[in-house]
């Protein structure tokens, strides 16, 4: 940059007359350096003020890219820069906009999402540095997907991410570590993302997640084990064998991993074959003696398989609950399980107990198995 002095001279009609008839790239830059320290130090008068905004918006249309990159940089913090100068040099070339973009107060929200949608990535980036960032302007960075977008907006302690924003980010790039240390690190991360985020951290950071948030440890243990039930449900295909369906449920049984919270989650999931496997494992009976005593519309029959199966009698009305809801979408012939399927069998679950606080799959699975965990150590 330029070594300069500030004179008043230039804004006068024979100043900008000279500025006119200026060839040299070199002259105009220093000229345009001189000129942004006299307006950002607010001393000049009316008349001077307005002779400098009609020199700053010739300069910031400057053919040369050396005159907008002086301009850019020593006006990127000045709050009177008009802000249809400040636009046309955001939207300039990168060496010219990104000072600008990372610094000047004079963007307004609506040109920082434009620039977080159409941007490339380094002014992309630029936006993600900027301080005391808008949530609506995060949500418009997450969605781009860019790690390096990400990652600089997650290393931005005062940028504002909304929970939907951090569940986007989970899901497309929870697989880097680099990515889910620095979501850590924020100043605030809401329940929902630490419950989400214990289950897909290694070991230390899953410690640190812990020591981070306060997360007492015995909620974390349970996270984790809800987390293993979730993968090991969604490992075993809907289109699986009853061969194969029945052999993996016997070898869960044997491994204790046929919990309550499991069958349920299968029902709630749509995944009724999985229950009927599981049931028949921990009952000792035939797949296929299961499947006739589970799709009965009779009570009596299924009530005597779920005795057998040793499964707690607290749970029997969410079992059934979920069960004649997914009988209820089977009859209606082969479709895709939807969200709105689960959430209909939520609904009935929170129905049937009244100590149930609503939430997610998750949430309602976890009260009930602590609901049927303690009626089994009063037993």
């Amino acid at each position: 940059m330029f070594a300069v002095e500030p004179n008043v001279e230039l804004l006068t009609s024979e100043g900008i007359e000279r500025l006119n008839a200026d060839k040299s790239p070199w002259m105009r830059a220093q000229t345009a350096a001189t000129l942004a320290i006299l307006f950002a130090e607010g001393a000049l008068n009316e008349r001077e003020r307005i002779y400098a905004v009609s020199i700053l918006d010739v300069l910031a249309r400057d053919l040369e890219q050396q005159v907008r990159e002086s301009l850019s940089e020593h006006v990127k913090h000045c709050a009177r820069l008009p802000h249809g100068i400040a636009q046309k040099l955001a939207l300039d070339v990168e060496s010219v906009a990104l000072p600008i973009i990372r610094y000047s107060s004079v963007l307004e929200e609506a040109d920082l999402m434009a620039l977080a949608r159409d941007g490339g990535t380094a002014k992309q980036i630029a936006v993600s540095q900027r301080d005391n960032l808008a949530q609506a302007v995060s949500d418009i960075l997450v969605d781009t997907g860019k790690p390096a977008v990400i990652s600089t907006l997650l290393a931005n302690e005062t940028s504002r991410i909304g929970e939907a924003s951090y569940g986007k980010i989970l899901g497309v790039l929870g697989g880097d570590d680099k990515i889910k240390a620095l979501m850590i690190e924020r100043p605030a991360l809401p329940a929902t993302i630490v419950a989400r985020m214990v289950l897909k951290v290694s070991d230390s950071l899953r410690q640190r997640l812990i020591e981070r948030f306060g997360l007492p440890q015995d909620m974390a243990e349970e996270l984790t084990a809800r987390g293993r039930e979730r993968a090991l449900s969604d490992s075993i295909g809907r289109e699986a064998t009853n061969e194969t369906m029945e052999a993996l449920t016997k070898r869960l049984h044997d491994d204790g991993a046929l919990t309550p919270e499991f069958m349920l989650r299968a029902l709630c999931t749509g995944q009724l074959r999985l229950f009927t496997a599981a049931v028949a494992a921990r009952a000792g009976v035939t797949l296929g003696n299961a499947d006739e005593l589970v799709r009965d519309g009779g009570q009596r029959g299924m009530m005597a398989l779920y005795v057998h199966a040793g499964l707690p009698g607290v749970l029997l009305p969410a079992f059934r609950a979920a069960l004649e809801i997914v009988r209820e979408k089977e009859s209606t012939g082969p479709r895709a399980w939807r969200d709105a399927d689960t959430q209909q069998i939520l609904s009935q679950l929170i129905v049937a107990y009244d100590c149930l606080a609503p939430g997610h799959l998750e949430s309602v699975l976890a009260q009930l198995g602590r609901l049927g965990a303690e009626c089994a150590d009063a037993a």
